[in-house]
């Protein structure tokens, strides 16, 4: 199952968020899953850490266009797959999260919450991790003004119970995905 972790690039004054993506990252590699990030500093960053410590696969999605890019936004350290889309941004987080069976949301900013409604709209389950901050703190209420949504959206509040959830949320999704093609 490929799960995506998706946040603030700045968590740095947050040790709460540290811990809890670095742990996330390392339960997706222990239960033998691939990581999917942003391929940003601070969550992704973090998750990635974890998740590459426990020898786990760690696919980033860049908006980069070649090796030569310079963004201090965007970090390499421990990746198992880089893919450079050349995009901006909002563009290369459709591919990000398109290329996830389920996400998980720590914290986060505009960014994330681009990720989020995306991944919404996309009908991709989501956990919340709360009191993370940022959209993790504000997504249940803007999901209580709007129309009802189909797509699962779960809250947590541990990096484990997030995880647990994301792969009981994925089991499901992938026995009730339609086929793309029939043979």
């Amino acid at each position: 199952m490929q799960i995506g972790v998706f946040g603030s690039h700045n968590i740095s004054s947050s040790p709460i968020c540290k811990k809890i993506a670095y742990e996330v990252g390392k339960l997706i590699a222990e239960g033998g899953h691939v990581l999917v990030t942003g391929a940003s500093r601070g969550v992704s960053e973090l998750a990635t850490k974890g998740a590459r410590e426990k020898n786990g696969l760690v696919v980033a999605v860049s908006p980069e266009s070649s090796k030569c890019s310079t963004s201090n936004s965007v970090c390499h350290d421990n990746l198992s797959v880089l893919i450079r889309t050349g995009m901006p941004y909002k563009m290369r987080n459709v591919i990000t999260i398109m290329s996830c069976d389920v996400c998980i949301f720590i914290s986060g900013g505009y960014g994330s919450l681009n990720e989020f409604t995306v991944a919404i709209d996309q009908e991709k389950p989501c956990i919340i991790i709360k009191k993370t901050g940022g959209i993790s703190d504000v997504v249940e209420e803007i999901l209580d003004r709007l129309v009802k949504i189909n797509t699962p959206v779960y809250f947590a509040q541990t990096a484990e119970e997030a995880y647990l959830e994301a792969v009981s949320l994925g089991m499901k999704y992938e026995e009730n995905a339609k086929p793309s093609c029939s043979r």
